[in-house]
């Protein structure tokens, strides 16, 4: 009797073991990079192309924990390394901002001063009683006296809008006080220390006012300097027989 062949099926083939994606390694890796801020946009992307690709592998490809995990960081950083770096700039930029308008604000006085000193010269000495006397030596250009510190308009030159102490001679007009209204050029006996005009005071101003002196040098005094600053002018005034600063005016 013939004896039939074997006929049994193969064996089946052992399931292939699900492969970690490499994209999602990628995302958490830039996630976890994310302090720089491309890696950060690296790992957003890589995220959603790992968690695209895992959906698609039909249990061929895991690793969607660390997708997630990638895609959250890398999100998370894209927003917050700009803001971090936004706001580690933001001082420096207030700082030049405040520097620039110092330098406008002692350009606008170095203009007056010039303005001031004309004037004397045309008229024996004296120098102007009133804004609309200083005005012609400015070219009639009043953003002059305009402070660059002025955000809300608060001192505008106008032509109207000015303050005259008669007694100690200032002039508040603008952003800035005139400090000789009532004066010669003559009278003065420290032309190096005596100031003529100075820079009124704002709180955007960073605690620092501009003053330039007779003789056309420009400097700055701090707030808390003002007092013995007023102290030392009325000294320099009262000898060279000028009227004393009243501290109010200032």
């Amino acid at each position: 009797m013939t004896q039939s062949p074997n006929t049994a099926a193969p064996p089946a083939p052992m399931p292939s073991q699900p492969k970690t994606s490499g994209l999602a390694i990628g995302a958490l890796v830039c996630g976890l990079a994310g302090c720089i801020w491309p890696a950060a946009i690296a790992a957003v992307g890589l995220g959603i192309a790992a968690l695209v690709s895992i959906g698609k592998s039909e249990g061929q490809r895991t690793g969607k924990g660390m997708a997630v995990a990638g895609l959250v960081l890398g999100g998370i950083l894209t927003v917050a390394v700009p803001l971090l770096f936004a706001a580690a700039l933001l001082p420096a930029i207030t700082q030049a901002r405040t520097q620039a308008r110092h330098v406008v604000d002692q350009t606008n006085l170095r203009q007056i001063h010039v303005a001031l000193v004309s004037h004397a010269n045309d008229y024996n000495g004296r120098f102007p009683d009133h804004p609309s006397q200083l005005l012609p030596y400015l070219g009639n250009d009043i953003s002059v006296l305009q402070s660059p510190f002025d955000d809300a308009g608060q001192y505008l030159p106008n032509g109207a809008d000015h303050d005259v102490n008669k007694d100690s001679g200032v002039i508040a007009y603008g952003g800035y006080l005139l400090l000789h209204s009532q004066a010669r050029m003559s009278q003065v006996r420290y032309p190096s220390r005596t100031a003529i005009a100075m820079s009124r005071d704002f709180e955007n101003d960073g605690g620092r006012r501009a003053v330039v002196y007779v003789d056309g040098h420009v400097g700055t005094i701090r707030a808390e300097d003002l007092p013995d600053f007023i102290t030392e002018q009325n000294a320099l005034r009262q000898e060279s027989g000028l009227p004393l600063i009243d501290p109010a005016d200032l």
